[in-house]
Protein backbone atom coordinates (compact mmCIF):
# COMPACT_ATOMS: atom_id res chain seq x y z
CA UNK A 1 0.00 0.00 0.00
CA UNK A 2 1.25 3.50 -0.80
CA UNK A 3 0.07 6.63 1.03
CA UNK A 4 -0.28 10.16 -0.28
CA UNK A 5 -1.30 13.59 0.95
CA UNK A 6 -2.47 16.78 -0.70
CA UNK A 7 -1.71 20.18 0.82
CA UNK A 8 -3.25 23.61 0.25
CA UNK A 9 -1.42 26.90 -0.44
CA UNK A 10 -0.83 27.40 3.31
CA UNK A 11 0.91 24.02 3.58
CA UNK A 12 -1.97 22.40 5.47
CA UNK A 13 -2.81 18.78 4.66
CA UNK A 14 -6.31 18.69 3.19
CA UNK A 15 -6.55 15.09 2.01
CA UNK A 16 -4.80 11.78 2.52
CA UNK A 17 -5.16 8.85 0.16
CA UNK A 18 -4.06 5.23 -0.03
CA UNK A 19 -3.66 3.08 -3.11
CA UNK A 20 -2.66 -0.52 -3.69
CA UNK A 21 -1.26 0.15 -7.18
CA UNK A 22 2.30 1.31 -7.87
CA UNK A 23 1.48 4.43 -9.87
CA UNK A 24 2.48 7.89 -8.67
CA UNK A 25 -0.42 10.24 -7.87
CA UNK A 26 -0.38 13.56 -9.68
CA UNK A 27 -0.60 16.57 -7.34
CA UNK A 28 0.07 14.51 -4.20
CA UNK A 29 3.14 13.86 -2.07
CA UNK A 30 3.96 10.35 -0.91
CA UNK A 31 3.95 9.90 2.88
CA UNK A 32 4.64 7.13 5.38
CA UNK A 33 1.79 4.99 6.68
CA UNK A 34 2.19 6.47 10.17
CA UNK A 35 1.52 10.01 8.86
CA UNK A 36 -1.53 8.69 7.01
CA UNK A 37 -2.83 6.99 10.20
CA UNK A 38 -2.16 10.07 12.35
CA UNK A 39 -4.17 12.25 9.96
CA UNK A 40 -7.05 9.76 9.87
CA UNK A 41 -7.05 9.47 13.69
CA UNK A 42 -7.14 13.27 14.04
CA UNK A 43 -10.42 13.59 12.11
CA UNK A 44 -13.55 14.15 14.22
CA UNK A 45 -15.73 11.13 14.74
CA UNK A 46 -18.85 11.41 12.59
CA UNK A 47 -22.05 12.06 14.50
CA UNK A 48 -24.54 9.30 13.78
CA UNK A 49 -27.59 10.48 11.93
CA UNK A 50 -30.34 7.88 12.07
CA UNK A 51 -32.90 7.99 9.31
CA UNK A 52 -36.34 9.42 9.98
CA UNK A 53 -38.59 6.63 11.14
CA UNK A 54 -41.10 5.56 13.72
CA UNK A 55 -39.14 3.94 16.53
CA UNK A 56 -39.19 2.99 20.20
CA UNK A 57 -37.23 5.14 22.64
CA UNK A 58 -36.93 5.58 26.39
CA UNK A 59 -37.95 8.79 28.18
CA UNK A 60 -34.89 10.29 29.90
CA UNK A 61 -36.35 13.67 30.90
CA UNK A 62 -39.68 15.48 31.08
CA UNK A 63 -39.86 19.27 31.43
CA UNK A 64 -43.34 20.68 30.79
CA UNK A 65 -41.95 24.24 30.61
CA UNK A 66 -40.18 23.47 27.30
CA UNK A 67 -41.66 23.62 23.81
CA UNK A 68 -40.36 20.09 23.29
CA UNK A 69 -41.02 18.73 26.77
CA UNK A 70 -39.85 15.12 26.43
CA UNK A 71 -36.25 14.04 25.87
CA UNK A 72 -35.90 10.46 24.66
CA UNK A 73 -32.94 8.20 24.03
CA UNK A 74 -32.46 5.20 21.79
CA UNK A 75 -29.58 3.12 20.56
CA UNK A 76 -28.69 3.35 16.89
CA UNK A 77 -25.57 1.80 15.34
CA UNK A 78 -24.04 1.30 18.79
CA UNK A 79 -24.51 4.95 19.78
CA UNK A 80 -27.05 6.44 22.20
CA UNK A 81 -29.01 9.11 20.33
CA UNK A 82 -31.14 11.65 22.21
CA UNK A 83 -33.89 13.89 20.85
CA UNK A 84 -36.09 16.61 22.32
CA UNK A 85 -39.63 15.78 21.28
CA UNK A 86 -43.04 17.31 20.86
CA UNK A 87 -45.88 15.27 22.37
CA UNK A 88 -49.43 14.43 21.39
CA UNK A 89 -52.40 15.62 23.41
CA UNK A 90 -53.04 12.03 24.53
CA UNK A 91 -49.51 11.68 25.91
CA UNK A 92 -49.83 15.01 27.72
CA UNK A 93 -53.07 13.82 29.31
CA UNK A 94 -51.45 10.54 30.36
CA UNK A 95 -48.56 12.48 31.92
CA UNK A 96 -50.95 14.75 33.86
CA UNK A 97 -52.76 11.64 35.16
CA UNK A 98 -49.44 10.15 36.32
CA UNK A 99 -49.42 7.38 33.71
CA UNK A 100 -46.23 8.57 31.95
CA UNK A 101 -42.89 9.05 33.67
CA UNK A 102 -39.15 8.97 33.08
CA UNK A 103 -37.96 5.51 32.12
CA UNK A 104 -41.12 4.63 30.18
CA UNK A 105 -40.79 3.40 26.62
CA UNK A 106 -42.60 5.43 23.97
CA UNK A 107 -43.26 5.39 20.26
CA UNK A 108 -41.55 8.30 18.48
CA UNK A 109 -42.39 9.53 14.98
CA UNK A 110 -39.70 11.47 13.14
CA UNK A 111 -41.02 13.90 10.54
CA UNK A 112 -38.39 14.90 7.97
CA UNK A 113 -39.51 17.99 6.16
CA UNK A 114 -37.58 21.27 6.35
CA UNK A 115 -36.07 20.04 9.62
CA UNK A 116 -36.29 16.86 11.65
CA UNK A 117 -39.16 17.00 14.13
CA UNK A 118 -39.60 14.24 16.69
CA UNK A 119 -43.04 13.59 18.17
CA UNK A 120 -43.80 11.18 21.01
CA UNK A 121 -47.05 9.66 19.79
CA UNK A 122 -47.73 7.10 22.50
CA UNK A 123 -46.53 5.08 25.44
CA UNK A 124 -45.52 1.47 24.86
CA UNK A 125 -47.23 -0.94 27.24
CA UNK A 126 -45.95 -4.43 27.94
CA UNK A 127 -48.54 -6.87 26.75
CA UNK A 128 -47.12 -10.02 28.30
Amino acid sequence: MRYWKRVNEQGKTTTVESYSHSLDIEGATEIAEIEFRQYMDSLPKPVPNPPCSIHIAKIVNINVDLTRPVKVAREWNGEIIQHDCLVTENLKDQYLQGDVQMGDYVLVDCQCEAEEVYIVIGKIFKSW
